[in-house]
């Protein structure tokens, strides 16, 4: 396909999950675009029906589309193409994201996208809107070798990310912190642990990539002062791997932008973070901070690479409770070599934990993980039973479900949202 001079793009989010979250990518990579003199639409399918797609689609011609795709959504961004191919069959389209990265040939026969993208998506997307068709992170449908992934290794090459294309006020809104406005912000890339339910390191090769403080510094202070935004959730796969770094981070947010509110909804490690880490992040205006439990089982825990001391996560947990952080524990079901016994053994001590919410999740066969999940329906189906069982023994305890209640404001929109993410 030649290249434009000044190529039209649209970039879309599919319709799942229905989480509310930013599309951080997609911004970054219509910033990436409109650096190569492109126009740049997004689309995001969670914010609107389908239909969306086809009247713009009918009300304007792409040169290029680009796709973000999950391997839980690879399906639904399959029936997107379909419909770019039916309207405009001589668009150029591009998958990337998570199962792109991880199982491209898989994403260019089940969606017959043009080329999938492997890793950081904004050199090899530029490259395809410039007229290139290989290189690094591009694998072009018919190839047979998927090509390295690509690795953007200064982050603060990047162009920021642009936050009109996708307008920053249709997202985060409700949930136990309101409708303030909020943003995400990722301060790092990749991650080199090896749990084995995670496909962060084979994204990204193992790779952990840190931007410059003063740069995160800097959004964070332009999205206060150029969008009103009161509060940053750090979407990072790993924000704390390099515990100096992280702590630094915190020290210069503290000083640079007092006031400002901080989640990290991703579930650090326990291993990695201690009370002189809260204390930082407390001072910063951390707010609430998630932990990857996994199990409560340490052979469980062995088993996936995610090893820590249990007394560890509670005396950081309670630290951080005492600190006015709120604390939420993820835990997953369907664990290799785990019964649905042996997973409902552990509520008791699961529940006892100093959490203000628990999140159980099953784990899913998905690329990139060292550890099988559950891949069958049946069994799907099964597990998640455990799962709502589970939920109902841990808020039985009044405390936390008044703890809960509190948290979401009496609020029951946001109790709902809860409620359906948990069953």
């Amino acid at each position: 396909m030649n290249a434009r001079s000044s190529p039209r793009v649209l970039l879309i989010h599919p319709a799942h999950p229905h989480e509310r979250t930013y599309p951080l990518g997609l911004a970054y990579l219509a910033s990436a675009a409109q650096a190569h003199d492109a126009s740049v639409v997004g689309l995001d399918l969670r914010l609107g029906p389908l239909r969306r797609l086809r009247s713009t689609l009918r009300r304007h011609r792409f040169d290029y589309v680009g796709i973000t795709a999950l391997s839980t959504t690879v399906d639904e961004a399959a029936a997107v193409v379909d419909i770019i191919r039916r309207i405009q069959p001589t668009t150029f389209v591009v998958v990337g994201g998570p199962h792109a990265t991880l199982a491209p040939r898989d994403t260019l026969v089940r969606t017959r996208a043009d080329a999938a993208v492997l890793g950081d998506g904004e050199g090899p997307f530029t490259t395809l809107l410039t007229g290139g068709l290989a290189g690094p992170g591009i694998m072009m449908r018919g190839a047979e070798t998927p090509p390295p992934v690509h690795i953007q290794q200064n982050l603060d090459d990047l162009q920021p990310p642009d936050r009109r294309v996708f307008p920053l006020g249709d997202y985060y809104r409700g949930g136990i912190h309101g409708g303030e406005r909020r943003t995400s912000v990722v301060a790092t890339r990749g991650c080199r642990l090896d749990c084995g339910y995670c496909s962060a390191k084979a994204c990204s090769r193992g790779l952990f990539r840190t931007r410059s403080i003063d740069a995160v510094v800097d959004e964070v202070r332009r999205l206060r002062h150029d969008h009103g935004v009161a509060a940053i959730a750090f979407e990072d796969d790993n924000l704390v791997l390099d515990a100096g770094w992280c702590q630094r981070l915190f020290e210069a947010l503290a000083v640079a932008v007092p006031g400002m509110r901080y989640d990290l909804p991703n579930g650090v490690h326990p291993a990695l973070i201690d009370e002189a880490m809260i204390d930082v992040m407390q001072r910063a205006g951390v707010r609430s901070l998630a932990f990857g439990v996994e199990s409560g089982s340490a052979a469980d825990r062995d088993a996936l690479g995610r090893s820590f001391d249990l007394g560890h996560l509670e005396r950081v947990c309670l630290h951080a409770r005492n600190a006015g952080i709120i604390t939420t524990g993820y835990v997953l079901v369907g664990l290799p070599e785990q019964s649905m016994r042996d997973a409902l053994s552990q509520t008791a001590l699961l529940r006892s934990l100093p959490f203000d919410m628990l999140h159980v999740s099953v784990l899913l066969d998905l690329p990139g993980q060292a550890s099988p999940g559950i891949a069958n329906e049946r069994e799907l189906r099964r597990w998640k039973q455990v799962r709502r069982a589970m939920y109902a023994a841990i808020y039985a305890d009044p405390r936390r479900a008044v703890r809960v209640l509190k948290l979401a404001g009496g609020n029951a929109r946001a109790l709902r949202r809860l409620a359906a993410r948990w069953l």
